[in-house]
């Protein structure tokens, strides 16, 4: 296990992704002053303190159920670093297993790579696609609704500007303060889309009432809706935003 943890401190694309690699081997050249144990009994005897020091490290690395082999730390401050600190270990240790047998680090034939950052890792690589489809067809079927509900595909155009303005803005803020795209960020864009469509539909509503209804133009009515409805969409506003703040 050495040779792989040094190839993975090492490795050329690691960028100070992963921090450092603890293993049992390292643990009892510890425990044993620097050197491995060259008898069995000696090493039964420090497998046996390893196995009831309290120290947490010890726990995760011993031989248990999930039967680690080696601990890997690495600290990330976005889901792609953390996908591709993943993604080097995975491939390190099918490199390392192609280059001997006596230690294959595989499960039902994939690299064995377990825990929580591994975990959310891949949960975030694999709806990652499937949240920017569904966004983008969000903001399709957002014309399509407003095209019906007003039976008109000016207006149903109209409609559905705002909900993109919102889109465009929201990413060129995370372009602006370097914020990486993450399942996090398109979270928002959805409720976005969601708490936009609500005051969209109200002043839409309130315009085409004024402007058909009483037959004022359409400088009147926009004047009169702001007036009115407006008003209660922005204080509405104001509570979603600090609503939204406090969470």
């Amino acid at each position: 296990t050495e040779q792989f943890q040094s190839n993975i401190i090492n490795h050329p694309e690691n960028d100070g992704l992963i921090m450092g690699t603890t293993s049992l081997q390292n643990m009892v050249r510890t425990v044993n002053g620097g050197d491995f144990p060259q008898n069995q009994e000696r090493l039964e005897e420090i497998i046996r303190y390893l196995d009831e020091d309290p120290d947490p490290r010890f726990d995760k690395i011993l031989l248990s159920e999930d039967k680690m082999v080696v601990n890997i730390s690495y600290e990330t401050d976005t889901m792609d670093e953390q996908a591709k600190a993943t993604e080097l270990i995975r491939n390190e240790i099918t490199r390392f297993n192609d280059q001997q047998d006596t230690l294959l680090m595989l499960y039902q034939g994939d690299p064995a790579v377990s825990g929580m950052p591994v975990v959310f890792s891949d949960i975030s690589s694999s709806i990652k696609p499937d949240l920017v489809s569904s966004i983008l067809l969000a903001v399709v079927l957002v014309f399509i609704s407003m095209a019906l509900v007003f039976k008109s595909l000016a207006l149903g155009l109209i409609g559905s500007i705002p909900v993109v303005i919102t889109l465009i803005l929201e990413l060129a803020i995370l372009s602006v303060m370097h914020i990486p795209m993450n399942v996090m960020n398109m979270l928002v864009s959805s409720i976005a889309i969601g708490v936009g469509v609500d005051f969209t539909i109200h002043i839409m509503h309130r315009f085409r009432e004024e402007w058909i209804q009483w037959e004022r133009s359409p400088e009147q009515s926009v004047a009169v809706t702001l007036q009115s409805t407006g008003k209660g969409m922005f204080s509405a506003a104001i509570t979603t935003i600090g609503a939204f703040a406090i969470i």
